[in-house]
């Protein structure tokens, strides 16, 4: 009798985060991770961190692949380079709570005591961090990012390519009229956000306030 050889998941990134990820794909045994970059620009090893080498053509026609960046900006970039290469199904670690059975994207992360209602709704490539959660009735589009420990409420729209900060927290909107994180937006770390965010804004303080409104280099035409 032959044993099978462990599946390979490539893990695209060479920081923390990606060393977060990896670590879930083990814990979830959605199989072995390997580090992996998307350019010529070398991995700058250190203490704990993933080694990382080139990620090639003859990978991406063997292994499925997750996007280890924090950012849901270079996510996107990264997620178009890659054409029609094969994204894992969502890696959840066994300790992050799914309530029934929401609706996850390919290529999403789900790390440690992370919470997800069953109402919930989650795109492509999202990614919630450490003690995240989203509640009831509530949508994280495409490529958004969820800092450790933050909360977003029943109700609310957090659009494409947006980023809610470390232990910041997005209160409820109403059914049938949520409360919108604009696309591409970022709450600050330990903010409030008591009412919408228009779309590529920074916002901050409790409650939330408007500190920018601008065009980040790079970011994606909206439409």
């Amino acid at each position: 009798m032959t044993s099978q050889s462990p599946v390979s998941v490539l893990v695209i990134g060479a920081g923390g985060h990606a060393l977060e990820v990896g670590y879930a794909v083990s814990a979830s045994r959605a199989g072995v991770p390997e580090y992996v970059i998307t350019s010529d620009a070398v991995a700058q090893p250190a203490p704990g961190r993933p080694s990382a080498r080139l990620l090639t053509d003859e990978d991406l026609a063997r292994a499925t692949v997750v996007i280890a960046i924090g950012s849901g900006l270079t996510r996107a970039s990264i997620a178009r380079s890659l054409g029609p290469a094969r994204i894992a199904d969502p890696v959840i670690h066994p300790t992050a709570v799914i309530d029934g059975f929401p609706d996850i994207g390919v290529g999403s992360v789900l790390l440690a005591q992370a919470y997800v209602s069953a109402t919930a709704r989650l795109g492509v490539h999202v990614h919630m961090n450490v003690g995240s959660s989203v509640s009831h009735e509530s949508e994280l589009q495409d490529f958004v990012t969820l800092g450790p420990g933050a909360r977003i409420a029943g109700n609310v729209i957090v659009e494409t390519g947006a980023t809610v900060g470390m232990n910041a927290s997005v209160i409820n909107g109403e059914l049938g009229s949520p409360l919108v994180i604009g696309a591409f937006s970022i709450v600050a770390a330990g903010a409030c956000v008591t009412r919408s965010v228009p779309p590529r804004a920074l916002v901050a303080g409790v409650p939330a306030v408007v500190k920018r409104l601008g065009d980040p280099e790079g970011t994606p035409p909206l439409g």
